[in-house]
């Protein structure tokens, strides 16, 4: 007769593991096998825990947002400048995806490349990151409103160009570029942020 998940069996820890296992190998990639031998539970256990790898990754999904989502998007959220909150997002990417404590480029975005899918994850990664965006568009809106931003500016248009800039630096964090580097790419960017929303210092 198969066991339940010991009483000592820290479901919290668990994801926290689990998350990693998926931000470095993605969802296709991570069997059964690497999952239970990292959480050290046999298949029966897992099951009886998680009901199934999806239903895992979605409780990673959201472990990540409140971890490093939040870390990244949050600051859009704020009263400060739409400048200053734009910036601090490309450069919060640069300094949380490079880091040496955590695998490398943005789980949310990077699952999004894999191939082999269920339908259902691939709609919901997609909402989520389409979230994202209108997080973005929705701060240039207001600040259009409190004439930060000049009337004429199309918030969509600048909207789409940061969350591009943004999602390369994902990608080429991933592939091992360095904070520094990734640095000069926000620079770069900002430095196009009075022509895009006709902001005049």
């Amino acid at each position: 007769m198969a066991r339940g998940r010991p009483r000592t069996f820290d479901r919290e820890a668990a994801v926290e593991q689990a998350m990693l296992i998926f931000w470095t190998k993605g969802f296709t990639n991570t069997s059964l096998s690497d999952l239970t031998a990292a959480l050290k539970i046999n298949p029966p256990s897992f099951y009886a825990a998680f009901g199934s790898k999806e239903a895992l990754y979605r409780d990673v999904l959201e472990r990540y947002h409140a971890d490093v989502g939040e870390k990244l998007w949050g600051g859009l959220l704020c009263n400060g400048s739409a400048q200053h909150a734009v910036e601090t997002l490309l450069r919060n990417t640069a300094r949380y995806l490079t880091r040496k404590t955590a695998p490398q480029g943005c789980l949310l975005s990077l699952s999004g490349m894999e191939g082999g899918l269920p339908d259902s994850l691939s709609h919901e990664l997609r909402h989520r990151r389409h979230e994202m965006f209108v997080r973005l568009k929705n701060c240039l809106r207001l600040a259009q409103e409190k004439h930060e931003i000049a009337e004429s500016a199309d918030c969509e248009a600048v909207a789409r160009f940061y969350f591009t800039v943004q999602q390369g630096m994902v990608t080429r964090a991933r592939d091992g570029e360095t904070k520094a580097q990734l640095d000069t790419t926000a620079e770069s960017a900002m430095m196009l942020w009075p022509a895009l929303t006709g902001f005049q210092t």
